[in-house]
């Protein structure tokens, strides 16, 4: 799960660049203390659930989109996934531009 895609690796590299760059032409903005905190507490949080979401999810989870269902395909409703309502949800249309 840690060699997600080329285009994950690319999101990772340009988000370090992206950091790395505002931290040299505006230094004033990464010194605030409770900016760094809640940053922080936003990323790890974020890294949880998405964490919780992969391994609930198992071998029913991709980076890739797939056209047609795996007869394997299962769909998850427990763990995480018990929290979302539908696949209409604000979240999804929102990731797919609808």
């Amino acid at each position: 799960m840690i060699n997600h895609s080329k285009q994950y690796t690319l999101a990772a590299i340009f988000s370090g660049v992206e950091y790395w760059l505002g931290a040299l032409l505006f230094p004033g903005i990464k010194h605030s203390p409770r900016l760094i905190v809640l940053g922080l507490l936003l990323m790890l949080g974020g890294q949880v659930l998405r964490t919780l979401a992969m391994c609930t999810a198992g071998s029913n989870f991709s980076h890739q989109l797939m056209e047609r269902k795996r007869e394997t395909h299962k769909l998850v409703t427990s763990g995480v996934y018990s929290y979302v309502l539908s696949s209409r949800s604000g979240y999804a249309v929102a990731s797919t531009d609808l």
